[in-house]
């Protein structure tokens, strides 16, 4: 996990963002990590939390939950339907992953809120994901 912290810092999601095409979007992994959510709601005027991933960009990004799951209850592999709406079992898996979906989302002020306390990362403070446990921390 060397240099993990690199791609949340400031300096790189400026540079990711003046390298999105307009009306583009950037997805990554924020671990649920407050910092790595500050930092990229700091530098995007359009940002949204769904668990641990961020969805950033310098358009309006408006998540649609509805058409979500009209699109989940149509999917088809090799012509069967994915999940089928008839079965209980198929339409309580659907039913938890929204509710799911909508208890985790989170707009920017919303997490700009919750994190004001945090420090942004950047090339010169980048932190650690995780602590080490004792047993393998050197010169403690």
């Amino acid at each position: 996990r060397a240099n993990a912290t690199s791609p949340l810092s400031v300096e790189f999601l400026e540079l990711v963002r003046r390298h999105l095409p307009p009306g583009g979007v950037y997805y990554f992994n924020s671990t649920s990590e407050g910092r790595v959510q500050k930092t990229a709601a700091t530098i995007f005027p359009h940002a949204w939390r769904l668990a641990h991933l961020m969805v950033v960009g310098d358009t309006p990004i408006q998540p649609d939950l509805d058409r979500m799951r009209s699109q989940i209850e149509a999917y088809r592999l090799r012509g069967e339907p994915v999940l089928d709406m008839t079965r209980d079992d198929d339409r309580r898996t659907l039913d938890g992953l929204e509710t799911s979906m909508r208890t985790e989302l989170e707009g920017r002020a919303a997490i700009l809120a919750q994190t004001s306390h945090l420090a942004l990362i950047t090339d010169d403070n980048m932190g650690t994901e995780w602590r080490l446990p004792p047993r393998y921390r050197l010169g403690d």
